[in-house]
């Protein structure tokens, strides 16, 4: 009877220490993501409505390439508050024109770039 009692105390002792661990794990990934959730803003990167029907705007962020736009579409994506470079690159067969501008994104706003033209020079406004 006494050896029942001290496994089943061992069991419940166990289990409270399991189930803190799950516990504190959870919260270690729940609480970073809601926090870092305050610290973002959306970009939003589009082709003006005469871009080029043939034409494909390559899109990079910070250097990195993240999408390439046809007519009619653009590109959304959270990023932290701060800083990005935005890069547009036109292309049919080969590339043919790019644009550079420093955007700053602000926590809790939207910001938008657009891809257009001005003469034969590709512009981000």
């Amino acid at each position: 009877m006494l050896e029942l009692r001290v496994k089943g105390r061992f069991m419940k002792n166990r289990l409270k220490r399991l189930l803190s661990i799950v516990v504190t794990g959870l919260l270690c990934v729940l609480v970073p993501s809601l926090v870092s959730a305050a610290d973002t803003g959306k970009l939003t990167v589009m082709r003006s409505a005469t871009f080029g029907k043939k034409l494909i705007l390559d899109v990079y962020l910070d250097g990195k390439r993240v999408s390439q736009l046809q007519r009619g579409k653009s590109y959304t994506t959270s990023l932290s508050a701060g800083t990005h470079e935005v890069k547009v690159q036109a292309s049919a067969e080969k590339p043919i024109n790019k644009a550079t501008k420093q955007v700053t994104i602000e926590a809790g706003k939207d910001s938008t770039v657009t891809a257009s033209w001005d003469g034969q020079q590709l512009v981000l406004r």
